[in-house]
């Protein structure tokens, strides 16, 4: 009880925490500390109705504040979720995917909170996350496992940026995930201080490389245009257009 009694000031602790954001839509807690019990509290106050940006890192956050979070009823407006460097694990992330509370959310950040594969599994699994269009999981242990999952995902397709760094995916994952079609708009994929050589490092470039064709084609009535004269094409980019077997009806590429 004395945990909780020490958050029955929430509206001043909330007020500190739009004051270090410099607005009213941002709420910052990077140098403020909650526990579990403070982030319940501050998920049930309707002085967060207008939020637009949570960031909640390295609190020491369990999966009762995911939880919390998903539950929330005043969190419909929260575009960006930063929750990195927490304890937020497979059931944190599993309550967030399951959550219908968040219909606003863009970006979400789980950087460093013991999530593994079972966790990336509830993400790909989701019909809440339609919206995502940057999801950041790195320094988590997904694995092979993890990525394949993700390479699953149905309801991902706005997802711009993916951020799987350090999470001990080898060439296996990174080859399942390049012949995934589920990432239309996808542009980056961060794969850093993974087990990669150069065969996954080239699988994932050509996956990219791609995704860009495909979002530069348009067919008109004078027939198939590809434009990717804004993309900076090298070498490797030249060599994955020469073979690219959708070209068959081009009639323009800029």
């Amino acid at each position: 009880m004395a945990t909780r009694n020490k958050y029955y000031n929430i509206e001043g602790t909330i007020r500190n925490g739009f004051k270090l954001s410099g607005d009213y839509e941002t709420l910052d807690f990077s140098f403020i500390k909650l526990n579990d019990n403070g982030v319940k509290a501050l998920v049930g106050s309707r002085s967060i109705k207008q939020l637009k940006r949570l960031t909640i890192s390295n609190n020491k956050l369990t999966q009762e504040s995911g939880i919390a979070i998903a539950g929330s009823k005043c969190l419909e407006n929260l575009q960006s979720l930063k929750l990195y460097r927490n304890k937020i694990g497979n059931d944190g992330i599993r309550a967030l995917a399951e959550s219908d509370n968040l219909p606003s959310l863009k970006s979400l950040r789980l950087a460093h909170n013991g999530i593994g594969s079972d966790g990336a599994k509830f993400v790909s699994e989701s019909k809440n996350f339609q919206g995502l269009t940057s999801l950041g999981l790195s320094e988590n242990k997904l694995g092979d496992e993890g990525i394949k999952y993700l390479a699953r995902a149905e309801n991902l397709k706005e997802l711009e940026i993916l951020d799987l760094r350090n999470n001990n995916i080898t060439d296996e994952g990174a080859t399942a995930f390049s012949s995934c079609t589920n990432f239309p708009n996808i542009q980056k994929v961060e794969l850093s201080d993974n087990k990669l050589t150069e065969i996954g490092e080239n699988a994932m470039k050509g996956f990219l490389i791609l995704n860009l064709i495909q979002k530069g084609i348009k067919v008109t009535e004078e027939g198939m245009i590809c434009d990717l004269s804004k993309l900076g094409i090298g070498d490797l980019e030249c060599e994955f257009i020469a073979n690219y077997q959708g070209f068959d009806n081009l009639r323009h590429l800029y």
